[in-house]
């Protein structure tokens, strides 16, 4: 955390250097690239956690898939019952991607 508030007092100073018409846009556009990096970064992390399609898209699993369709739990979301943390959701598509 040090290292990260260290970089963010050395760009601080860096803006405060230079002319307006050069750190007003540039504030703004690492203000929008933040904003615009959390929205998606948290619309992929709703998909993950709330959509059954991902685990789908990922797991072959074309059995199972299909008897949860079918059942009376479709309406119930993978993660109500399969709980992990996001470090161990991590492993498992590092693992997948990889062929592990």
């Amino acid at each position: 955390m040090r290292w990260l508030a260290s970089r963010v007092k050395r760009f601080w100073h860096w803006a405060r250097r230079r002319p307006k018409k050069i750190s007003i846009p540039i504030l703004v556009i690492i203000l929008i690239a933040i904003f615009f990096g959390s929205f998606y970064f948290s619309r992929f992390y709703s998909y993950m956690q709330n959509d059954p399609d991902f685990c789908h898209s990922c797991h072959i699993m074309e059995e199972s898939w299909d008897r949860w369709a079918t059942s009376e739990h479709r309406d119930v979301g993978c993660h109500s019952c399969h709980e992990q943390s996001l470090f161990a959701s991590a492993g498992l598509l590092f693992d997948f991607a990889f062929g592990d």
